[in-house]
């Protein structure tokens, strides 16, 4: 988004700008996050960690003659809170992976504003404080300085808390406990949401392991598989898996294409249940 600043009203411009970027067509976007330019205080830091790790473009990036922005130049907790949350950018690496295949034949951008699937909800107009992943993940980060509630809307359906499991009702505003280390995250009913284990970079490890993160309603999805480094997709080197999951928790997997090496092992994890 260009040369930002460490400021909280620049973090609170992320949201807007990257949903609008995505609206545009410029789907693989990210801000720099904890600021380019003047000096990035801890909980900045975090709180921007927080609300772009499922940015498509996700770096930590300042300016010559700045303070220091690594994570760990702020301390042990700051250091762990920005470790939580990049591994569990690596964690969801596939369904990110999967939006991208997505946004490369219908267009859809990664991250979404709620108007997008919701334009009939005069909540989500003018709503700039949260976004959608895809469609299966709400994301409400803490925008504000010393913030540690957050006013989360929910729109219509089922939506279960990522971190606690509880189950709401949309069409709904919600008060979250949001301290320091807690992004405010929750998953639609009847999603399945691919991940890996955590890993330090792409590729530490073999990507022979999914798990899918689903909810205790029936659900369905189409996942996407290719080496992720070239075009070979092109040529047909890849899978497409569809996973349709009943209310009972039976799996059954169907191979739409096959052209890539398959999981060894496909397992499921149940949120809210």
């Amino acid at each position: 988004t260009g040369d930002n600043q460490s400021l909280w009203s620049h973090l609170q411009m992320v949201v807007p700008q990257l949903c609008n970027l995505g609206m545009s067509g410029f789907t693989f976007c990210g801000t720099d996050v904890g600021g380019f330019g003047a000096d990035c205080t801890p909980e900045l830091l975090c709180r921007w960690v927080e609300a772009a790790m499922f940015s498509p473009l996700f770096r930590n990036h300042a300016a010559k003659g700045t303070k220091d922005q690594e994570p760990w130049r702020f301390g042990k907790e700051v250091a762990d809170i920005n470790r939580k949350y990049i591994e569990m950018r690596y964690r969801f690496i596939p369904y990110i992976y999967d939006l991208f295949y997505q946004g490369e034949t219908t267009g859809l951008p990664v991250m979404r504003p709620l108007v997008l699937h919701y334009p009939n909800d005069p909540e989500v107009r003018n709503m700039n404080g949260e976004f959608l992943v895809g469609e299966n993940i709400l994301v409400a980060p803490v925008l504000e300085q010393g913030v540690t509630k957050k006013m989360v809307y929910l729109p219509e359906g089922v939506w279960y808390d990522y971190w606690t499991g509880e189950k709401f009702e949309g069409n709904q505003y919600i008060l979250k406990d949001a301290p320091i280390d807690i992004c405010p995250m929750y998953i639609k009913a009847g999603s399945m949401i691919p991940m890996y284990e955590a890993m330090q970079y792409v590729g530490e490890k073999p990507y022979n392991k999914l798990t899918l993160l689903t909810t205790p309603e029936a659900a369905f999805y189409v996942h996407f598989q290719d080496n992720g480094e070239d075009y070979a997709y092109q040529n047909g080197a890849y899978n497409l898996y569809e996973f349709k999951k009943d209310s009972e928790g039976n799996l059954v997997t169907t191979m739409l294409q096959e052209g890539y090496t398959v999981y060894d092992e496909i397992t499921m994890t149940v949120i809210g249940k």
